[in-house]
């Protein structure tokens, strides 16, 4: 729920106070611009065949909310969850696995307790007033410790009245601040960002019937302005989009090359010539996205008192960075965008969506940030004015920290460290994880990288390990890192043989434009065509599974790499 109040005039504050001077940025709060009602009626016909499978939103749930200045008191915040609860116990089986990742609750009191420590010791959390820090106690404490994983541990996927609520009111901070009417949200900032492009290049494709690899990126830099920064290049490139860097007066003048494989136009959130650029796209039927920094997220959120931003109507998208948030966000103007990178199985026997590049999803983070935002702009205020190379958030390590891969060398003895330091007992391990959670990352990674490598038998090998944001994203990162591999050594087009694969796979098929070639029988990988189909030059991975915890698919492994082996000598000759 936002506020119909609405104000044109420009926002009078220093200079010396970031983003003061973005010429779009207007003082007090926005509204979530409302849909035409023939959009709003296709949008809920399009979605009957979701909304039919589960009763997602309980009408009245959240009217309590209102995001202002001094936030919700504890008993408005308890009084929603308590409503929320109670509406989706009344749609929730009594026995699930798929939607609260089910665990002895002992377990998830222990968790539980080492998460409201790390969001005790967080910069965020620390920059907080202490009258702030109270109500943010108590928030999370409900959060984190109410009825064992009931709030957190939960997957968005599964939906339900309450996720419904809490994802619905997250997404319509930003929604109101930016003036956007749908919005999406991701593990963190690179891949909102990814997922929004994709969505652009599907859209470039369709309509001019042309490959996907050919639609570019136009990135407009005005004078004296910045590159811009490396992520989002790379996020391009992933996705076989060539990125050109186009200065804005040779944009305006026409001289930005062949303007009709633009699929997207990209600026700065504070390039100056924004409305001149946002009014040539318009011009030439493109669509302008906008990726927003931590830094200049800070920027907004470290005003005096609310404001929003009245961005040009052909600024389609825009994209936020985590950081100061733990989650990433995207925002469109119509749901088609959006609604093009909902991945959907074609081939895979499970019913699916998905809507961002993972599988099941936590709603940890989510929470976490939903339970800031309700702190309200004061609260809000006083810790994004922190500075982040003063007070770097956890989002600003993990973004430094990600994809650093790990070699461990064949584990030699009997017990490893935490095996020979770690008490057997709840408390034990309570109190060696409170004392170590200020370990370098890479300490802690080798832990989990050992316990897991010492799980699947391989002990005794050398392994490189690194960490993602869950199974699905681990599968995209090998495929990724095959097609690097593969597009250094000149292979035009890369071919993964498989057999009945999870649906990552023909996700990452559109996604990184590489050939599945599936090759079955009895639901599991053929072995006789996989001898005839790696023959092939072009086949540079071979994808295989074992104990599918959603499908049941096991492939014959032992059989299979013998095979791969074979044919990688052949290679070698």
């Amino acid at each position: 729920r936002q506020s119909s109040e609405h104000t044109s005039c420009f926002c009078n504050m220093e200079q010396t106070c970031p983003m003061a001077g973005h010429a779009c940025m207007r003082r007090g709060r926005g509204v979530v611009p409302a849909t035409t009602l023939t959009s709003a009626a296709w949008k809920e016909l399009c979605e009957i065949p979701a909304t039919m499978l589960a009763d997602v939103i309980a009408p009245g749930v959240g009217a309590q909310l209102d995001f202002t200045a001094d936030g919700l008191q504890f008993d408005q915040f308890h009084a929603f969850f308590e409503e929320a609860m109670a509406a989706a116990k009344k749609v929730e089986p009594i026995c699930e696995a798929g939607n609260k990742y089910s665990v002895d609750l002992n377990f998830a009191k222990l968790n539980g307790e080492l998460l409201l420590h790390e969001i005790r010791t967080s910069a965020v959390y620390k920059a907080l007033s202490v009258a702030n820090r109270g109500r943010a106690d108590q928030f999370f404490e409900l959060m984190c410790l109410k009825e064992g994983t009931t709030l957190r541990n939960r997957n968005p996927l599964h939906p339900n009245p309450l996720d419904s609520a809490v994802i619905a009111n997250l997404l319509n901070f930003p929604k109101h601040i930016f003036g956007f009417p749908f919005a999406c949200y991701c593990t963190n900032g690179n891949e909102s960002l990814s997922i929004v492009l994709f969505s652009y290049r599907t859209e470039w494709a369709t309509k001019s019937r042309r490959p996907a690899n050919e639609a570019r990126i136009l990135y407009v830099v005005s004078e004296h302005e910045g590159s811009p920064a490396p992520e989002i290049e790379a996020c391009a490139s992933r996705l076989s989009m060539p990125f050109e860097l186009v200065a804005a007066d040779d944009l305006l003048r026409g001289k930005a090359g062949d303007l009709g494989r633009a699929a997207v136009v990209m600026c700065d959130f504070e390039c100056p010539s924004l409305e001149q650029v946002a009014a040539w796209a318009a011009g030439a039927s493109v669509g302008v996205h906008i990726h927003v920094s931590d830094r200049q997220l800070r920027g907004v959120l470290s005003q005096p008192g609310p404001v929003h931003f009245e961005l040009p109507s052909a600024v389609r998208s825009m994209s936020l960075d985590n950081g100061f948030f733990r989650s990433g966000f995207q925002m469109y103007r119509d749901p088609e965008l959006r609604d093009l990178h909902f991945d959907l199985p074609y081939f895979w026997e499970s019913q699916y969506l998905s809507p961002n590049e993972g599988g099941s999803g936590n709603t940890t983070p989510l929470y976490i940030d939903f339970c800031m935002l309700m702190l309200g702009w004061s609260a809000l205020r006083d810790a994004a004015s922190q500075s982040v190379a003063l007070c770097p958030t956890e989002a600003n390590l993990e973004n430094a920290g990600r994809l650093q891969p790990q070699l461990l060398a064949p584990f030699e003895g009997s017990a490893t460290e935490l095996e020979e330091q770690v008490p057997r007992t709840l408390d034990g391990v309570m109190d060696w994880a409170v004392k170590n959670m200020q370990q370098p990352r890479e300490e802690l990674e080798k832990h989990v990288f050992q316990f897991q490598r010492h799980f699947a038998g391989g002990k005794r090998r050398e392994v490189e390990a690194l960490t993602s944001g869950g199974g699905t994203r681990s599968i995209n990162y090998a495929i990724e890192s095959v097609l690097e591999r593969a597009k250094r050594a000149g292979v035009p087009r890369v071919k993964c043989i498989t057999g009945t694969p999870h649906l990552a796979v023909e996700r990452s098929e559109r996604r990184f434009l590489f050939d599945v070639v599936r090759v079955f029988k009895g639901g599991v990988i053929c072995l006789k065509s996989l001898e005839r189909e790696i023959q092939d030059p072009c086949v540079m991975a071979v994808y295989l599974q074992t104990l599918s915890i959603t499908d049941g698919i096991t492939d014959p492994l032992s059989a299979a790499l013998h095979i791969i082996e074979d044919e990688n000598q052949r290679r070698k000759r």
